[in-house]
């Protein structure tokens, strides 16, 4: 498997950062502002079925919502991508597991499906996540599990003989 280098999505570093000068609403509006015409629409289009969820505040939504923004960014940022990748950042991963929101997971499949690029999902609980998974209906094959927390044996084994593309970071 060639090595894959993913762009972590949303940035919740730097969303953390800017949410001690500004509003949730400023922060997007920053963010949107960095869009060109072309990705306007595209935007704008591909959020109206989301309008309703995003106007209650649906935490899935959101997300998709930051990510998308996040991704329309890096793809107009001119950098070169030998291979589109973008992975969930661990804390979406993680806190949709806990929650059991599979909306926020289908989300952002539904974006790679959209931009063509490989999806990916960062977590620190494997196996809950694989377990999660299981109930999500999953219309990719190119889904890559990046694990940030020490495996178990059989686990470990179990990945190993799987068809599941992962990789420990």
């Amino acid at each position: 498997m060639p090595e894959l280098n993913p762009v972590i999505v949303p940035n919740v570093e730097q969303i953390a950062r800017e949410m001690t000068g500004t509003s949730q609403i400023g922060m997007i509006i920053k963010r949107v502002r960095l869009l060109n015409l072309l990705q306007l629409l595209k935007l704008g289009f591909n959020n109206l079925i989301y309008l309703n969820y995003l106007l209650q505040k649906d935490f899935a939504a959101g997300i998709k919502l930051l990510c998308e923004l996040e991704i329309l960014h890096q793809l107009n940022s001119g950098a070169k991508f030998e291979k589109k990748h973008f992975a969930l950042h661990h804390q979406m991963v993680d806190m949709a597991v806990a929650l059991k929101n599979r909306r926020l997971i289908s989300y952002f499949l539904t974006l790679a499906k959209t931009y063509n690029f490989q999806p990916g999902l960062v977590t620190c609980n494997p196996l809950f996540l694989l377990k999660f998974l299981a109930d999500v209906p999953i219309q990719t094959d190119n889904l890559v599990i990046y694990i940030s927390a020490k495996l178990e044996p059989n686990l470990e084994k179990f990945l190993q003989e799987s068809q599941i593309i992962w990789k420990k970071l």
